[in-house]
């Protein structure tokens, strides 16, 4: 009998750990979309201070002539980080190298090469992704260039809409000067386009889908190129059955029993 209780005791131990497993394996994780569930977003953007609104952007655009050689100072330090100079190095190429060293920064797509090509802003061949990315938004940040601003950020939309697939689509695709043309003089859709961070476009963080200009654009993203809105309609969970394991662990229980008592039958035959 001792033997027997030890096997139940394993088999309801086994039947605890497989369910349990099964639970964490099921369980389902969210994507990164920021929600907000206490307040609606578009409430937080109108409380944010004056102070905020009226601040400077600063200008980043290279004002270092493109062939003016590196400072020594520059070379010793791109050295100290391990970094191998290239042959002919400009000043403004080597600074380039050293930021992305220090703040871990990848190369800059040919895509956004071309985009910031068509809106004028400076880069090296060596200027990073998150780098560019910051030095567009905030460039287009700046006033008087607001429609360049919604083309800029309608035409990221339209990207992520897509799963960022080349679809042969570029910037200056009438539809998306067409929503520029919509939303330039819509002011809470360009201040809400500026709130961003350049760095958000750059896929690495958290980006809201509730924000202003986002459910702005995003609509007309739709609706000019045709792109359906995804699915939120939930699958019905399918009921779990709480006698699974019970049933599992009757099974094992009356097999159990069965093979205790064969043995023991088997003992008192033999050595009766």
């Amino acid at each position: 009998m001792e033997g027997l209780g030890i096997i139940l005791i394993s088999v309801i131990a086994y039947c605890y750990w497989k369910d349990r497993k099964k639970k964490n394996k099921t369980r389902q994780y969210p994507k990164a979309e920021v929600e907000f569930s206490s307040r609606d977003f578009d409430e937080l953007e109108d409380e944010v201070s004056e102070e905020n609104e009226d601040f400077d952007l600063q200008d980043i655009s290279p004002e270092i002539p493109e062939n003016e050689k590196p400072t020594e100072r520059q070379v010793r330090y791109a050295k100290d980080l391990g970094i191998k100079i290239p042959k002919n190095v400009t000043k403004n190429e080597l600074s380039d190298l050293i930021s992305n060293k220090i703040d871990d920064d990848p190369c800059s797509s040919s895509y956004l090469r071309s985009t910031a090509s068509y809106f004028n802003v400076q880069y090296t061949r060596y200027t990073g992704r998150d780098t560019l990315y910051g030095r567009i938004h905030g460039l287009l940040s700046q006033p008087g260039r607001e429609r360049e601003l919604v083309t800029w950020f309608a035409y990221w939309v339209y990207r992520r809409l897509i799963n960022y697939r080349d679809t042969g689509v570029e910037i200056d695709d009438y539809r998306i000067l067409e929503i520029a043309d919509e939303l330039v003089n819509d002011p809470r859709t360009l201040k809400s386009i500026r709130r961003h961070d350049g760095i958000d476009f750059a896929g690495e963080r958290e980006f809201s889908t509730r924000t202003i200009a986002y459910q702005e654009v995003s609509e007309r993203i739709r609706e000019k190129f045709g792109i359906p809105k995804p699915d939120t309609t939930r699958k019905p969970k399918t009921a779990k059955d709480p006698a699974g394991c019970l049933v599992s662990f009757f099974l094992l229980a009356v097999i159990s029993f069965l093979f205790v008592s064969v043995i023991v039958w088997a003992g008192k035959y033999v050595f009766g």
